[in-house]
């Protein structure tokens, strides 16, 4: 799934995203939504959803193979060698690789697959409320190469701050990463796109 994504150089992820025959969806505008972002309003349909993000941010839509989740990740620019990262992701129910379809169970699924990463640990974890349905929502810390292909490289410590709900037959998962040093830069952004984070009817 989605959750897969986790070198957040935008160079990257892209490269990444095309080898597994994905079709991205490029868009730079947005309409007005209040004083500092723009509102953001899916084009795929799969995805559905409207949220506020920063102007001067990007967006691209994405789908996986088969269904099994469609994506939209918004970046900003690229700073020693990474993009601050907000990406919302769709999973069908039907599609879910954890067992119960649970947001529980999900976050256990994305707290498993970071544990793969170098000093990979879970920093919070509390039970929160988003669209008026009950959330889960985790602080993860994990360390990355600074580069894939190379010998010559540096751990880069990450913060990752996750949101998990379900819609109907729809689980979302609402995700800020940015290398710890400046995660804080944009969290308060990311707490505005989970405040006005809607699904579309």
């Amino acid at each position: 799934m989605g959750e897969k994504f986790m070198r957040f150089n935008v160079k990257i992820i892209l490269m990444i995203a095309l080898a597994a025959g994905g079709i991205f969806m490029v868009n730079q505008n947005g309409d007005g939504s209040g004083p500092g972002y723009k509102e953001y309003s899916s084009e795929d349909v799969e995805i559905n959803i409207m949220m506020d993000y920063l102007p001067d941010w990007r967006y691209q839509e994405h789908r996986g193979s088969y269904g099994s989740y469609a994506q939209v990740q918004f970046y900003g620019a690229v700073t020693d060698g990474f993009a601050p990262s907000i990406i919302v992701t769709v999973v069908p129910s039907s599609k879910g690789t954890f067992e119960p379809r649970t947001i529980e169970a999900m976050a256990d699924e994305i707290v498993t697959q970071r544990a793969h990463f170098k000093d990979a640990e879970v920093l919070a974890r509390l039970e929160s409320t988003l669209l008026g349905l009950p959330a889960v929502d985790m602080t993860l810390a994990y360390k990355q190469p600074d580069q894939l292909r190379s010998l010559n490289f540096t751990m880069v410590p990450f913060k990752e701050r996750v949101v998990v709900v379900q819609k109907g037959e729809r689980f979302y998962t609402l995700r800020y990463v940015n290398p710890e040093k400046s995660f804080q830069e944009y969290e308060n952004d990311f707490l505005h796109g989970l405040a006005t984070f809607r699904v579309k009817e």
